[in-house]
């Protein structure tokens, strides 16, 4: 979906409790409404859209010729290289964040003294998405990251359900927060059943492997702690 990048960069923001939520809920309205208007242009520009291999690009064709598939080629490069910039300024928060509460070493949550930049953790998001992105096929990649995203937002769905039984409403509350949590987790449900069995594999592996690294970093930590106390 993309909106979720806004959430963690929000410590940063001047007035994150005013702009947050108007600027997620207006961003994913936004991007629905023209996800909706691309995809009735294309139905109704593109004889065959499901054979179609860059359905945009041929709806331009056919309403204003070869210059509307070049403007929409290049709006594609422009738009991956911003999802891309966006992606490098939340990402290394993370993992930021998760080092300053233990869950991930220490290291990754040095600062720059200068920019005031978390430079170990930028380095180190960049490095891990090289990897990625040269183990496996844009297919398989996109595959990946699609799943990686259902299971967050699904854990995110959970922890709302369970948060408003324990502390109550949020301070900017959603009207059927909880019963719209539990659509969304059966979303999810439904998503997984229908992707490859590989990837599911390789998304749960990663999950275990991150799991495991946390609870040692933790058990690691306390350990530091009670040599030095």
């Amino acid at each position: 979906m993309g909106f979720e990048p806004a959430a963690v960069i929000a410590g940063e923001a001047r007035e994150p409790r005013r702009d947050l939520p108007v600027g997620m809920l207006g961003g994913v309205l936004g991007a629905g409404a023209l996800y909706i208007l691309l995809l009735f242009t294309c139905f109704q520009a593109v004889p065959d859209v499901g054979r179609s291999t860059r359905p945009l690009a041929d709806a331009a064709t056919a309403l204003v010729g070869p210059v509307g598939a070049t403007v929409v080629l290049l709006t594609a490069v422009v738009s991956c290289a911003g999802s891309l910039s966006g992606f490098m300024m939340a990402s290394p928060r993370v993992l930021y964040a998760l080092a300053i509460q233990g869950d991930l070493p220490e290291v990754l949550a040095a600062v720059h003294p200068v920019r005031r930049t978390p430079w170990v953790a930028i380095l180190t998001s960049a490095l891990l998405v090289w990897l990625i992105t040269v183990s496996g096929t844009f297919v398989y990649l996109a595959t990946f990251s699609a799943i990686a995203r259902v299971l967050t937002y699904a854990s995110t769905s959970g922890a709302l359900i369970v948060l408003r039984r324990r502390v109550g409403p949020a301070p900017i509350p959603i009207p059927l927060g909880p019963f719209l949590a539990i659509v969304a987790l059966l979303s999810a449900l439904v998503v997984l059943g229908s992707t490859t069995g590989t990837a599911v594999r390789d998304v749960s592996i990663a999950v275990v492997l991150g799991w495991a690294g946390r609870t040692v970093t933790r058990r690691w930590n306390r350990m530091v702690v009670a040599t030095t106390a």
